[in-house]
């Protein structure tokens, strides 16, 4: 995971030229250009996609992996039944499969949603939150308030503002998708 990471800095800081150097049939130099845009700074929207990316490199196989169990738990009784009645595959997957599974979804999107909003890790290690702030997260904000500002107080409130805007949040889904379940909509 860390080597992953360090390989998307190097790229994202410019230095994808220096592995596309070394594959180069004839080993030129890189041109004048393209050394000094690895000098420089990347732009913020090259810093975003980064971060996106590798956001989706880690959460997306666990997500994959628990539908798919999911999928694989909806009962096929019923499946057979809609296939005999002359349901196509996106009326099995829509009308049959997904509200099988409504809660696992809630589930995996409420873990989701957490993960995503204790994102600290990569994005320290891969741009530190910059250039500037365009990849800074509220979890990043609240670690410089603590460690560089210094300012504890301001640091745990806004960590339990976070925390409770989240559970504020899951529950929401969870009121919604039962509340669903139930009829009221």
């Amino acid at each position: 995971m860390i080597l992953g990471v360090l390989i998307g800095r190097h790229n994202y800081a410019g230095g994808l030229h220096i592995v596309l150097r070394l594959l180069r049939e004839d080993g030129q130099r890189c041109r004048k250009q393209k050394t000094e845009r690895a000098n420089s700074h990347p732009p913020p929207d090259r810093a975003r996609v980064t971060v996106v990316l590798a956001d989706s490199w880690q959460f997306t196989p666990f997500m994959i992996l628990v539908l798919y169990a999911g999928l694989n738990t909806v009962d096929h009784s019923q499946i057979e039944a809609a296939q005999i009645d002359g349901a196509g595959v996106w009326t099995l997957l829509f009308r049959i499969m997904l509200p099988a599974i409504r809660p696992l979804i809630v589930f995996v999107l409420a873990i989701r949603l957490m993960d995503a909003f204790r994102f600290f890790d990569t994005i320290y290690v891969l741009t530190s939150g910059g250039p500037g702030t365009a990849t800074e997260t509220i979890t990043l904000y609240t670690y410089a308030l603590a460690f560089r500002l210094l300012q504890i107080g301001k640091a745990s409130a806004l960590g339990v503002l976070t925390l409770l805007f989240v559970a504020a949040l899951v529950a929401l889904m969870i009121r919604l998708v039962y509340r669903r379940e139930r009829g009221a909509f």
